[in-house]
C-alpha cells in the first residue's frame, strides 16, 4: 500500500480537524471530574547503548567499527528544511524501504511522531498519585556511515558493510505519576513499564573493495551490492521523566530504556545478495568480523531513547 505525497498531507489536515473538534468534548470531561487527555509532539530524539557491544550493527557484523558506536540523534516529526513529510520517513523511502515496510508501517511512515497518554486518579488509599495509560509512536534511521565509532569516521566507507536501518516503534506503558493528577502551571514526574512493538527495514550488502587493502586480501568484490531485509518483535521498556506543564501547553523529557532481547533479524546471518556469488558472500562475511566474535541470528538496542517533546494538555 503506497499513498501518494497529496494523500499524506489530506490525511495529515484530517487529523488535525479531528482533534480539534473533539477537543471541546474532551474539555467538557475534564470538568466533570474525569482524566486528563495529553497529546505530544514536535519531538527531539536521541538513542545511546548501554555497552559498546549493544550496538546492533555490531552484534550482526562484529566489525569492530561499530563497536561503541553512535545511535540515532535528530527530529523525528519535521525537518528544519521541510514540514512534511517526516525526515525518516523521507529517508528509508528513497532508499527502497517502502517495498519490504508492513502495511503498519506503511501508515505510520507518514504520520508525524506523536505520544497520547490519558492519566486519572488512582482509588483511594494511594489517591493522592495518578496513573496513565501511555501510546507512543516514534521512529529512527541509522545508517553504517553515521554509526560508525569515531575513530572510524575518516576511513573509507568500504572499510563497513553497507547497512542502512529503518525501525518504526509503537511504545504502550503503564505510567505512575507519584505527586497526583497534573495541574495547569506544575511540573510532575513519572514512571512507568511497558513493551514496545518494533518493526525494522534494513538494506545490508557490502560496498566495492580498494583490491589493495590487505585487510582484505584474497577477497575480490568490486562494485556496490545490497538486498533488503524486514523483520519484527517485542520488547521490553522502563519509562522515566519529567512533564512541566503550561495553562495547555507544556513540555515533556523522557527516557525509555530498552530491554536487551534480541528482536531485528541479522541479515547477514544466513543472507545472500543478488549479483554476489556465495562463496564471496561468505569471504565478505568473515572478511568484515575483525573482532571475530560469534554474530547473533538476531540483534537488540540494549540501552536508552532520550524523547523532548511539545505537550497539549486538555485541562
Amino acid at each position: 500500500m503506497r499513498i501518494h505525497r497529496q494523500g499524506h498531507r489530506r490525511l495529515f489536515v484530517a487529523l488535525t480537524v479531528l482533534l480539534l473538534v473533539l477537543s471541546g468534548e474532551l474539555r467538557a470531561q475534564q470538568a466533570a471530574g474525569a482524566g486528563l487527555l495529553r497529546l505530544g509532539f514536535l519531538e527531539l530524539a536521541t538513542y545511546t547503548f548501554r555497552q559498546p557491544t549493544n550496538h546492533p550493527f555490531y552484534q550482526m557484523t562484529g566489525n569492530s567499527r561499530f563497536k561503541g558506536g553512535l545511535g540515532y540523534f535528530g527530529l523525528t516529526m519535521a525537518d528544519l528544511n521541510s514540514l512534511y513529510p517526516p525526515p525518516n520517513s523521507v529517508a528509508s523511502s528513497a532508499d527502497g524501504h517502502d517495498a519490504k515496510s508492513s502495511a503498519l508501517s506503511q501508515v505510520f511512515r507518514y504520520l508525524p511522531t506523536f505520544s497520547l497518554e490519558y492519566i486519572m486518579p488512582m482509588p483511594e488509599p494511594l489517591g493522592f498519585m495518578s496513573w496513565s495509560a501511555c501510546y507512543i509512536y516514534t521512529n529512527t534511521w541509522l545508517t553504517d556511515l553515521d554509526g560508525r565509532n569515531s575513530s572510524a569516521k575518516r576511513l573509507s566507507s568500504y572499510k563497513t558493510p553497507l547497512i542502512r536501518m529503518s525501525n518504526h516503534f509503537h511504545i504502550a506503558t503503564l505510567t505512575a505519576y507519584p505527586t497526583g493528577q497534573p495541574q495547569p502551571n506544575g511540573i510532575n514526574p513519572y514512571i512507568g513499564f511497558g513493551f514496545g512493538y518494533v518493526e525494522s527495514t534494513i538494506r545490508y550488502g557490502f560496498r566495492g573493495i580498494n583490491p589493495a587493502d590487505s585487510e582484505f586480501s584474497g577477497v575480490s568484490h568490486l562494485s556496490t551490492k545490497s538486498a533488503m531485509s524486514a523483520s519484527s518483535g517485542f520488547v521490553t521498556m522502563q519509562r522515566i521523566g519529567l512533564a512541566a506543564s503550561g495553562d495547555t501547553y507544556g513540555f515533556s523529557l523522557e527516557f525509555l530504556f530498552m530491554g536487551s532481547n534480541g528482536f531485528i533479524k541479522n541479515p547477514f546471518r544466513g543472507g545472500s545478495v543478488s549479483g554476489i556469488s556465495s562463496s564471496t558472500y561468505d569471504q565478505l562475511v568473515s572478511a568484515y568480523n575483525n573482532s571475530g566474535i560469534a554474530t547473533k541470528t538476531s540483534a537488540g538496542m540494549h540501552g536508552a531513547m532520550m524523547r523532548a517533546s511539545v505537550l497539549y494538555s486538555f485541562f
